[in-house]
């Protein structure tokens, strides 16, 4: 998450977007805080963890964003970044349809994890709702209400792979990523 309480922004990472090419591409602005501890992934009800009550309460009235993704890509997106640096860690599969089984298996557990909360949880009641898709309009819109119009995003913690992540799921798995994620899919209008 970052905060500029001059420019009267906050920006909400929400994980597997681009988000931490944000981050970086934000820090850089005079005035722009980094808050990364617990997690750099606090959503706006979590705001209040890392930042005093008369800041919260100034941060109300602030420009605040986030960017999301098609949740089918989001999620194939974390497999591979997953399974790239952490496999042994937290027991990746190296398929993707087992991945998302073990997410649906697993709920409880994975769940209340952040790279796995649906997007809304971190969208919701924003003022402007960016998209992956459409990354460097969405960024220049965002560069004229912030006031800074020399924002430079370098895409960073890529995954790597230019691919459609849901050509490589069955149909069973798109379903179980349409059934957890379906408020996402209406809300934010993916299909």
């Amino acid at each position: 998450m970052i905060v500029n309480h001059e420019l009267r922004f906050i920006f909400f990472h929400v994980p597997k977007t681009a988000g931490t090419s944000f981050r970086l591409a934000l820090s850089g602005i005079p005035g722009s805080v980094n808050i990364g501890k617990p997690t750099k992934h606090l959503t706006p009800a979590e705001i209040g963890k890392v930042l005093p009550p008369e800041k919260v309460v100034a941060a109300a009235g602030y420009f605040s964003f986030c960017f999301v993704r098609d949740p089918w890509e989001r999620f194939g997106s974390l497999h591979r970044f997953l399974f790239l640096k952490h496999r042994d860690r937290y027991k990746v599969p190296e398929d993707l349809n087992d991945f998302v089984k073990a997410l649906a298996e697993r709920r409880g557990k994975l769940q209340p994890w952040h790279s796995t909360r649906p997007q809304m949880d971190f969208a919701k009641g924003l003022s402007f709702v960016g998209r992956f898709e459409s990354v460097e309009q969405d960024v220049a819109h965002i560069t004229q209400l912030i006031g800074w119009p020399h924002l430079k995003m370098k895409h960073k913690n890529a995954s790597g792979d230019v691919v459609r992540y849901r050509d490589r799921m069955t149909a069973e798995s798109q379903a179980i990523i349409a059934e957890i994620y379906r408020d996402d899919i209406e809300r934010l209008g993916y299909r």
